[in-house]
C-alpha cells in the first residue's frame, strides 16, 4: 500500500485538530506547521517529507485541502459503533487503499478549500452508513464540477414556495441549467392540448433532485 494513502489513512480519525476550532485553514499553513502540532498527523509528516523545502502553489494548496478535510471529519465525529466498523474496515489494504486514493487524488484537485470541508462531511455521512461507497463516488464526482457560486441557486430553488423554483421558459438562469446538467436540479414544465397539438406552458418548474437535496444538507451542515 502506498505510504501516502497509508498515512491518510491513520490520520483520518485524530484529535490534533481539536485545539483549533472550526476556523483552522485562518491560522495559516505556515504557522499550523511552525507550532509542531500538525507534524504529529502521519499524513501532514509524510507530505513535508516529501517536500523538504518552499512550497509550491500546488502543494500548498493540497496541503491546505489536507488539514481542511482531516479537521472538518473530525469535527464532532464522537466514538460510536459505525466509526469502529469502519476502522475495522479500514484494516483491510485494498480497501483502504481504494477509498484513499479517491480521496487524494479529489483533494489534489480542488482549488478552493470549500470543497474539502464539503468532501469530508460527505465521506462523514458514508462513513456513518447513510449511504454506500458507490453514492459517495457518484456524489464526489458532482462536487468536482460544482460552481462554487451555483450554491446559492440551490439555497434559492429550495428556499421557494414547496421547494420548487419557477422561471420563465425562455429566461431559465444558466445556473439553473449547469445544475440540471451535473444531476442536482430536475426542469420540468406542463402541457396543455391544443386541437392535435401538445403545447409547452411558458412557465418550468426547478426543483432539487436526491442528490441536490444530500447536497444542500451538506452545505446547511457546514453554515450552522
Amino acid at each position: 500500500m502506498d505510504k501516502l494513502l497509508s498515512d491518510f489513512r491513520d490520520s483520518i480519525f485524530t484529535d490534533a485538530f481539536n485545539s483549533y476550532g472550526g476556523d483552522i485553514i485562518e491560522t495559516g499553513v505556515d504557522s499550523l506547521l511552525g507550532d509542531g502540532l500538525l507534524k504529529d498527523v502521519p499524513v501532514i509528516n509524510t507530505i513535508m517529507g516529501v517536500i523538504k523545502t518552499v512550497l509550491s502553489i500546488r502543494e500548498r494548496m493540497f496541503l491546505k485541502n489536507t488539514i481542511v478535510f482531516l479537521s472538518s471529519f473530525n469535527n464532532g465525529t464522537a466514538e460510536s459503533d459505525k466509526v469502529d466498523a469502519y476502522k475495522t474496515k479500514l484494516s483491510d489494504d485494498a480497501q483502504a487503499s481504494k477509498e484513499m486514493e479517491r480521496v487524494v487524488l479529489l483533494l489534489n484537485q480542488y482549488v478552493d478549500t470549500i470543497k474539502s470541508r464539503y468532501l469530508a462531511l460527505m465521506y462523514k455521512k458514508y462513513v456513518f452508513g447513510e449511504y454506500d461507497w458507490s453514492k459517495f463516488c457518484e456524489l464526489s464526482d458532482i462536487l468536482s464540477r460544482l460552481f462554487l457560486e451555483d450554491i446559492l441557486t440551490i439555497k434559492e430553488i429550495y428556499n421557494s414556495e414547496n421547494h420548487t423554483a419557477k422561471y420563465h421558459i425562455l429566461s431559465i438562469p444558466y445556473n439553473v441549467r449547469r445544475l440540471e446538467s451535473i444531476g442536482l436540479v430536475e426542469l420540468y414544465g406542463t402541457y396543455s392540448r391544443f386541437g392535435d397539438r401538445l403545447l409547452q406552458a411558458e412557465t418550468m418548474c426547478a426543483e432539487l433532485t436526491i442528490n441536490g437535496k444530500i447536497l444542500r444538507g451538506i452545505i446547511n451542515t457546514e453554515s450552522d
